[in-house]
């Protein structure tokens, strides 16, 4: 990846740092500047495709930049046998970068797009809708798919790198040709720190997952008549979709299971005693259960966005700030179920607040309630 001093900072947006090289984030920046579409200009929509001339890749506009590139490679990477680096970007540039780089390999990072287009919606600051989000997740796959087509190729899905990472390790490196990296123990340390569920922001549940007829409705309802893609690649962009689709099918059936089926019942049970009929109560529970399963109460579902679950917060202070409105519009106790039980841990702030401020009534393996009242 290249020098780590020439990495994009981490923000509270993303804690453990975004990996992404400046400098080559630079030249994307310049291509696609000089082609019309400046990123950094705010008068751009990011989530309009860039039209770009024919054979734009090998046009003397650009001729500095090829050899800006050539001399960023040879002093960034030459001693590295494997290399890479990551740009959303380069899903636009990449047919500058293969005219450089004519033997190179292709690693996509696929994140279900659901998460997405509420990442996009919540932390950029573009103003864009839900739906738009989830046309642009499928306008940069799109194109990363269209560019890399006939070439060497791994698609990565994320929830699969948090879940078991050390499986799509070994899968990783033995698409490199270096299946030995994945039982070095400086490698898995490294990769072992990096992923952690609780900087995962936005995470959607086969409830928040739409189904692939409506995922794709809604992504190639923007500017249909204007996409034209081959068959290979929109095939591909399916059949990604109904992996999505497979995989949280299969985590439903886990958690339907005996065992989560007798602690969700006793947890409904214990609430029911705890919280008297009619009370407002804020339900924190990651997603994985639902607000429904609380009958006779008004339950909001923690973060929420018009009725709606919408993710973790970034921080304490945001947890901290939405809780404060949902109590002062009148919650009662908050809940937090055991799927969300990790919260606690990871936005401390959040809990010392509550802790501070009001009195747990119930702690165990599967619930702990604060009164608000």
């Amino acid at each position: 990846m290249g020098a780590t001093s020439d990495f994009e900072e981490a923000n509270v947006h993303n804690q453990k740092g975004f990996w992404e090289h400046q400098s080559i984030q630079s030249i994307n920046d310049e291509i696609l500047s000089r082609l019309g579409y400046d990123f950094s200009h705010a008068g751009v929509d990011w989530t309009e495709p860039p039209i770009f001339p024919d054979n734009w890749e090998t046009s003397p506009l650009l001729t500095d930049l090829r050899e800006r590139a050539q001399d960023l490679i040879h002093q960034d990477f030459s001693e590295y046998d494997v290399w890479g680096w990551k740009d959303p970007r380069t899903c636009f540039t990449l047919p500058f970068w293969k005219n450089i780089l004519p033997q190179i390999d292709y690693v996509i990072l696929v994140r279900n797009p659901v998460d997405v287009a509420r990442s996009i919606e919540q932390f950029i600051d573009i103003g864009c809708s839900f739906e738009r989000g989830l046309y642009m997740w499928e306008l940069f796959l799109i194109e990363a798919l269209k560019h890399t087509e006939g070439g060497n190729r791994i698609l990565i899905n994320v929830e699969s790198w948090t879940k078991n990472w050390k499986d799509e390790l070994s899968r990783l490196a033995e698409f490199l040709g270096v299946p030995d990296k994945a039982d070095n123990s400086k490698v898995q340390n490294a990769v072992n720190e990096l992923v952690d569920e609780g900087l995962w922001h936005q995470r959607s549940s086969s409830r928040a997952l739409l189904t692939v007829h409506q995922l794709y409705e809604q992504i190639y309802s923007h500017d249909k008549t204007q996409k034209q893609l081959s068959l290979t690649v929109e095939q591909e962009t399916l059949n990604y979709l109904s992996s999505v689709a497979l995989q949280s099918d299969l985590e439903k059936k886990q958690r339907d299971n005996k065992q989560w089926e007798k602690q969700l019942n006793q947890t409904i049970d214990e609430l029911a005693d705890l919280i008297p009929s009619g009370s407002s109560l804020i339900l924190v529970e990651d997603n994985m259960i639902g607000t429904d399963v609380i009958i006779d109460r008004n339950v909001k579902p923690f973060m929420e966005l018009n009725g709606e679950y919408c993710g973790c917060p970034a921080d304490s202070n945001e947890a901290i700030k939405e809780f404060k409105r949902l109590h002062s519009d009148g919650a009662e106790y908050i809940v937090f179920a055991w799927p969300a039980h990790w919260w606690l841990d990871h936005f401390t702030a959040f809990h010392d607040h509550l802790r501070s401020n009001f009195r747990c009534v119930l702690q165990h393996e599967r619930s702990i309630v604060f009164d608000l009242r």
